[in-house]
């Protein structure tokens, strides 16, 4: 066994042995490499429309980026649907993007975007998450049982989340990850 200055067990990542991801989404934070990515809140078109937000790492940032947080709010019901993208959607309009540790001066290397207006929804074959929300001012979470999703630096990758909104409703879609 190993140790390190403060007495603390040194364990080495493999597929036996698991690594702490709240740890490590700690320690990241600390280093004021948190990122919160989000719609802000919103007011949905009265007509039947697909809104979205998107968090896309471009193949030049030279950072991964661990997403494990996906959050949706929305005031009536709809169906939310998670999918990869290798081309950035660019959704028209900049996502807000606040750095967890708020004295941090680091930015992003992501790509953020939302759309409050229609956009073409993705093939379902692609679909990797999917939920779906009562009404009655729901907070749907994509992200259970501390699953992750990762988009890794050098390759052109990025979450698309997106729904259907039938009628006006109050929304609220955020993504929390580090950037290392």
């Amino acid at each position: 066994m190993f140790f390190d200055q403060y007495g603390n067990l040194l364990v080495s990542a493999s597929a036996n042995t698991p690594v702490a991801v709240a740890d490590h989404v700690r320690a990241y934070s600390l280093l004021g490499q948190g990122f919160v990515y989000t719609s802000g809140q919103l007011q949905s078109p009265a007509s039947n429309v697909n809104l979205g937000l998107s968090v896309f790492n471009p193949a030049t940032s030279g950072k991964s980026i661990l997403l494990y947080s996906i959050k949706i709010f929305y005031s009536g019901y709809a169906m939310f649907y998670l999918v990869p993208t290798s081309v950035d959607p660019a959704l028209g309009s900049a996502a807000g993007v606040t750095n967890t540790l708020f004295s941090s001066a680091k930015t992003s290397s992501a790509s953020a975007s939302y759309t409050n207006t229609n956009l073409t929804p993705p093939a379902t074959n692609t679909l990797l998450e999917g939920m779906q929300s009562a009404g009655n001012y729901t907070i749907a979470d994509l992200l259970t049982n501390n699953a992750v999703y990762i988009l890794p630096k050098g390759n052109a990758t990025g979450l698309l989340l997106f729904f259907n909104s039938p009628a006006a409703n109050t929304w609220i879609a955020a993504m929390k990850g580090i950037e290392f």
